[in-house]
């Protein structure tokens, strides 16, 4: 199963509304009830923790902006094309391709967070589709 809001490969469960909150100081037009979750990766549940937000769109949201913050460095990094990558040794060419797949793979999360945040049914396609 895949993680509900980023799409990685899921290993644990989301609680909607977290367990540790208190359910009686919930507000009245949350969507949730108590018992709801959602198939999701270590690295969104950890993100999302005991966080007092109350539906799948808002934790989605959460999630994009946490993703975001946590991988400012390597979002920012520059896309080589295959002619400067030619002009690299075997060791470099290796390494920079390594961080454009990481980057790749950070974009899709975030886009699939994005898009469930948004309320859309289908995933975003992953980047390398696009073009």
């Amino acid at each position: 199963m895949d993680c509900h809001y980023c799409g990685a490969p899921a290993t644990t469960k989301d609680h909607i509304v977290p367990i540790s909150y208190n359910y009686s100081n919930r507000p009245k037009n949350h969507r949730s009830r108590g018992g709801e979750t959602v198939d999701c990766c270590h690295e969104c549940n950890s993100l999302l923790g005991a966080k007092a937000l109350f539906s799948v769109e808002e934790r989605a949201h959460e999630i994009a902006e946490c993703l975001e913050r946590r991988y400012k460095k390597e979002l920012k990094a520059p896309v080589w094309t295959d002619e400067d990558l030619a002009e690299l040794g075997p060791s470099l060419r290796k390494q920079i391709k390594a961080k454009q797949f990481l980057r790749d793979e950070i974009l899709e999360r975030v886009r699939n967070s994005v898009s469930v945040a948004q309320g859309l049914l289908e995933r975003a396609l992953p980047l390398w589709s696009l073009s």
